[in-house]
């Protein structure tokens, strides 16, 4: 019988952050979004790889769930928690928490986040490719890889793929927090600007410190993100060693 019981998880992270991105202690009064980020492995050799990722993203989606069934507004322990995930977005009931998954390789990441917010989490461990980047990138987004290109040394190059995969998860974070159902167009929209904030941000760290911390992050909030949304603002969450975004916005 294929089951979670199937997947061992490891590397388990357990994070939470204000709406404003800034990061919470776990069962923090402040805390809105919750997110939880592990690696995988499965010893059973008749799953695909899509199904191993599908059970070890809700294996660490319950595992969240547990670690906040007293914490998250209105939940009581008595009352039965299940995910919907018959649709998009998917839900935390009966209280309609909005929960977000992703997958890449061998590892997994799940948010949520309460019923007033739309979330969008993506985690990338593939390279990015010029193919990739011409066919999808904004002509903005392409102007700043060319820029950082021109930098012409090892750590710019470096910096150069960095930036090809904060789009990329930038982009699909997006996609999922708005939820347009429109793919493509949604690839397209111009993300430049946060993915700058928050790189500039990732090396201005690098600079002042030397210590490594698998879940330092980095925020930045944008006023309107046109085409997909009009009003309010978006908050970007970046946590570049576990290669992971997180985008937020006001939902309906």
């Amino acid at each position: 019988m294929i089951t979670p019981k199937t997947i061992n998880l490891s590397n388990i992270n357990f994070l939470a952050f204000d709406c404003y991105g800034n990061q919470q202690p776990l069962f923090s009064t402040k805390a809105k979004i919750w997110l939880a980020s592990a690696c995988f492995e499965s010893l059973n050799t008749t799953l695909t790889q899509q199904q191993k990722q599908k059970l070890a993203v809700r294996k660490l989606a319950s595992k969240l769930i547990a670690q906040l069934s007293t914490q998250i507004t209105a939940i009581e322990i008595s009352q039965a928690v299940s995910l919907d995930d018959s649709h998009y977005p998917y839900r935390l009931q009966p209280f309609g928490h909005r929960v977000s998954f992703s997958h890449s390789q061998q590892q997994v990441a799940c948010a949520i986040t309460s019923s007033q917010m739309n979330i969008g989490i993506d985690v990338e461990l593939n390279g990015v490719s010029d193919k990739v980047c011409q066919r999808y990138f904004h002509r903005n987004e392409l102007s700043w890889l060319q820029f950082l290109k021109q930098q012409g040394t090892i750590d710019d190059d470096a910096l150069c793929q960095q930036a090809r995969q904060l789009l990329w998860m930038l982009k699909e974070g997006s996609i999922k927090a708005f939820n347009t159902g429109q793919l493509i167009s949604g690839l397209k929209t111009d993300v430049s600007l946060p993915a700058q904030r928050l790189l500039l941000q990732y090396q201005q760290h690098l600079q002042d410190t030397q210590s490594f911390n698998a879940t330092t992050a980095f925020c930045c909030t944008q006023s309107g993100t046109p085409p997909l949304l009009t009003t309010g603002s978006s908050t970007y969450i970046y946590l570049p060693y576990l290669q992971l975004v997180v985008v937020m916005a006001q939902g309906d």
